[in-house]
């Protein structure tokens, strides 16, 4: 080899080494994603969770565990762990007597659906979870106690669309939610049966109304249906019977495994041919408790319990959490059980008080064995104390791995434990100081009966 030879290539090859050195480099320079919400605190109240498959066996679910952390009166727990990628959340808030949904996409969009009325909590709610945009906002028809929350969020936060069913009212707080939405320079669209709305990878179908306009403003609310894989979920606003006759004359597709009961449990909704055909495994109405209306009604209640629907109501339950992976979905609320069917002879009620269902003590494993997070200490800062607490079948065996980036960890407190009676198990260990920051992963396994599930959950270290 000549000497000019040896002076290219060595040239050559200090060039290659640069480059490498620049892309790695960069790489270690990425940051971990954001999540749209803030891990929250815990809560030491008491909280049920329900696990069922698409298909609606019940998978086993334990009876208590501990709560979702609430920071008003009005706005009750979130999730106290980062949800898995692919994960779905609906959020049924409670608002009093009013309605607002919070859902978040698996990639972490964020649409409102309603706001409750003007200070009701749905805004305290967001801000509690570090929720700093809305993508998509609807309100389902002009009434006060659906619009005026949205005012507030309007006010406070950047939202990027806004959708209604463009249909006007005179009042004081329409004219300020339209203030909010030129304000916010938000997109503003009018939806109607047929349309579809886009948030992140999830669709939601327009099933009523036809158009703006129409005698009764209820009625004319916007009904939404979405499929996440094979979960289907059913918002209704306030519409009543009459919509829903005509939904159902127009072959509209209803059916839903999670209901949002139409007009807060009223009386003037849920016809038994309606609920017929949404066919629910699970309904979540709204209220306040001890309203002047007497939701939810009697009749609508047993109605829902004859079509084999397990009830919840944020009167009596709180804030009620759905979270699906496409294929099971788990129920979670902030305090109480699923309400039974009334009494005999009982009417409307006007006290806000429900029949339970019985606490569970034992478990039949019917199906997979349950196993989610509970409360994760997450991010947690190098140095400081994490948490973490997993729900299991009672006596389950269970074993945790936290993995960084150096590898298992092999800090005290990690070792086997044994569900208590209620099917939780809590983990404490320190995050060493010298622990590289990022979203590393934390690997529960529960063991019973000869059947084994494993979960993994991000762990974010600051």
């Amino acid at each position: 080899m000549n000497r000019d030879t040896s002076k290219g290539w060595v040239f050559g090859l200090a060039i290659l080494l640069a480059v490498l050195f620049i892309v790695t480099t960069l790489a270690g320079c990425s940051g971990p994603t954001t999540n749209t919400t803030a891990p929250p605190s815990d809560s030491s109240s008491a909280a049920v969770t329900t696990s069922v498959s698409a298909t609606g066996s019940t998978a086993p679910a334990a009876s208590t565990g501990p709560a979702l952390t609430s920071t008003t009166t009005a706005a009750a727990p979130a999730t106290t762990f980062a949800a898995p990628s692919g994960t779905l959340q609906v959020h049924y808030i409670d608002v009093g007597q009013g309605d607002s949904e919070l859902i978040i996409s698996p990639e972490g969009k964020v649409m409102m659906i309603d706001g409750g009325e003007s200070g009701s909590g749905a805004l305290a709610y967001l801000q509690a979870r570090g929720i700093t945009h809305i993508d998509l906002m609807v309100a389902t028809h002009p009434h006060s106690d659906h619009i005026g929350g949205l005012v507030d969020i309007l006010d406070a936060l950047p939202v990027s669309e806004v959708v209604t069913n463009g249909t006007p009212t005179t009042t004081a707080v329409y004219e300020h939610f339209l203030d909010g939405i030129k304000k916010d320079k938000a997109v503003y669209k009018e939806a109607k049966r047929g349309d579809t709305l886009t948030l992140g990878s999830l669709n939601f179908s327009v099933l009523n109304p036809t158009g703006p306009g129409g005698p009764d403003l209820n009625d004319g609310s916007l009904v939404l249906r979405l499929v996440y894989r094979q979960v289907s979920f059913l918002f209704t606003g306030d519409a009543g019977q009459p919509a829903e006759a005509e939904m159902l004359a127009a072959h509209e597709d209803v059916s839903a495994q999670i209901l949002k009961v139409g007009h807060h449990g009223s009386s003037s909704a849920s016809s038994p041919a309606f609920l017929a055909a949404v066919h629910p495994q699970v309904a979540v109405y709204s209220c306040g408790l001890g309203n002047s209306f007497g939701h939810p009604a009697a009749v609508t209640l047993a109605d829902l319990a004859d079509v084999g629907a397990t009830v919840y109501g944020t009167d009596v339950n709180g804030t009620v959490v759905v979270t699906s992976d496409g294929s099971t979905y788990q129920v979670q609320c902030e305090k109480g059980g699923p309400r039974g069917p009334p009494s005999a002879g009982e009417t409307e009620s006007t006290t806000g008080t429900s029949t339970p269902a019985p606490t569970l003590t034992t478990q039949v494993f019917s199906g997979p064995l349950s196993l989610s997070a509970v409360s994760l200490t997450s991010p947690t800062a190098r140095g400081s104390l994490a948490s973490l607490t997993i729900q299991t079948a009672p006596g389950a065996p269970c074993t945790i791995t936290v993995i960084y980036k150096s590898g298992p960890s092999s800090a005290s407190g990690l070792g086997p434990q044994t569900a208590d009676d209620d099917g939780n198990v809590t983990w404490q260990w320190k995050v060493g100081s010298g622990t590289t920051p990022g979203t590393w992963k934390i690997t529960v396994t529960a063991t019973t009966g000869g059947k084994t599930k494993t979960i993994n959950i991000p762990f974010v270290v600051n």
